[in-house]
């Protein structure tokens, strides 16, 4: 059995996660409402957060194998920010901005954000990656001889 990000590819799978989680968050106003609708909610956003994880660290070691250890390394100090940050956020929100129903709100946005970046990491990587490839190619023209044919420079006069 294979996992979904080697069935899928890895932006399938963070993407079909992140949108998901999307929305769980939009709809906590009526999922708070009712135990069973929380504990489904809950569940699936938990879901979501652990189908992320490995797709995340494929991409990152894709991007740069060298420094793979490193970049998973900073991937996990970042995902652990993130989890000490959030009550902090959190409760400025319930103080400042919203009630305990409609927190899920600007957390889906945090996410649809983080979605975005994700998005525009994905095409710019894929940018680089094919102006490495077209300027690792040869140039060649149909009139320029091949290497083979032209005289070396010892034979040159």
């Amino acid at each position: 059995m294979s996992l979904p990000a080697d069935a899928f590819g890895n932006r399938i799978v963070i993407n079909t996660a992140g949108v998901t989680a999307v929305l769980v968050f939009l709809t906590t106003p009526w999922s708070s409402q009712h135990l069973v609708s929380a504990f489904l909610a809950v569940v699936i956003w938990g879901a979501c957060g652990w189908a992320m994880l490995v797709p995340i660290q494929h991409r990152l070691i894709g991007v740069n194998p060298a420094a793979s250890q490193l970049s998973i390394s900073l991937s996990s100090s970042a995902n652990y920010i993130g989890v000490s940050l959030a009550p902090i956020v959190g409760g400025f929100l319930l103080d400042e901005a919203v009630s305990v129903n409609h927190l899920g709100l600007p957390a889906a946005a945090i996410i649809a954000t983080g979605l975005l970046i994700g998005e525009l990491s994905h095409r710019l990587i894929r940018r680089d990656a094919k102006a490495v490839t077209v300027a690792a190619a040869p140039a060649r023209t149909s009139d320029a001889p091949s290497p083979a044919s032209s005289p070396s420079r010892i034979d040159r006069p």
